[in-house]
Parts: C-alpha cells; structure tokens; sequence
C-alpha cells in the first residue's frame, strides 16, 4: 500500500465533521460511520500487512477529526460481509458496551489480528465459490469480530 492508496480510500470523508454527542452511543455510531468496500480494500491496499496499516491509519484519522470532543472515545471497526465493506464508527468510551450489534462480539485491539481476519474475507468474496463462502461458518456459534482503539 502506497501512502497515496490511502489518501485516496480517506480522500472522501476529508470534509466531513465527526462528533460524538454522547448521549446515545447508536446515534453517534451512525453519525461518525465511515465504510471502504472489498473492491477498494482489494485494489487500493493490495496485502494483509497494508490492511494493518490502514486500520491505524483509519484510527488515527478519526483521532484527528475527533481532536477536542468529549474524550475517552473508542474506534471501532467490524466487517458488514453481506454488504462487502469494512466499517469504522466511533462513541464515547461509556458506550462500548452498547455497540449496536445484535450478535456477540469478539473484540480485538490487535490490528494485525484483525487484518488477517478481514483480509481473509476479502480474499473469500473474491471466490467464484458461493459454497465456500457459505460453508465458511457451518455449525460455528457466529461472533462479530470488532477491532476496538481507545483516543486518549
């Protein structure tokens, strides 16, 4: 991944304002809801060590435009696999433990770990096999893995 890949996937939220109101964490994750799709991932990071870097690019890019909101807050990113994006949001820190997702979540702070695991979807929904993509969670108890950055 070139630093420009990244300007470019980021180029597009550069003018929008983020805030974390904090009064409703499913308001504020809504509002602050940023998504890349697998093809763009695909085509503009190319490799499981750029995706890494673009997690904590994408983190420190929400640290950035959140400078001077309400603090502590908590990036968080998970993959929407039917809608083929990778998404980030942000929220208070207190709202952590009201994510708005209605399944378990398997949080993570490992980027890398994380890379890994999007990665792999990425690469699964480039196959021409819906079989695979489908076999993919048979008889596994499903868990969201959710990559968590707290901005001081």
């Amino acid at each position: 991944m070139t630093k420009h890949s990244k300007e470019i996937l980021l180029a597009a939220f550069e003018g929008d304002d983020f805030e974390i109101i904090g009064l409703d964490s499913n308001v504020d994750s809504q509002n602050n809801m940023i998504c890349f799709g697998f093809d763009d991932l695909y085509a503009f990071i190319g490799t499981i060590e750029g995706l890494e870097i673009f997690i904590t690019d994408v983190a420190e890019f929400y640290a950035r435009k959140l400078h001077g909101q309400k603090k502590p807050c908590i990036v968080y990113a998970w993959v929407d696999e039917m809608a083929g994006n990778l998404r980030f949001s942000a929220v208070k820190q207190e709202g952590l433990n009201k994510l708005p997702f209605e399944c378990e979540i398997e949080p993570t702070t490992s980027a890398q770990d994380f890379a890994s695991e999007v990665w792999a979807i990425v690469m699964l929904s480039r196959s021409d096999s819906i079989d695979q993509i489908d076999s993919t969670y048979d008889g596994q108890e499903f868990k969201l893995s959710v990559f968590l950055q707290t901005l001081d």
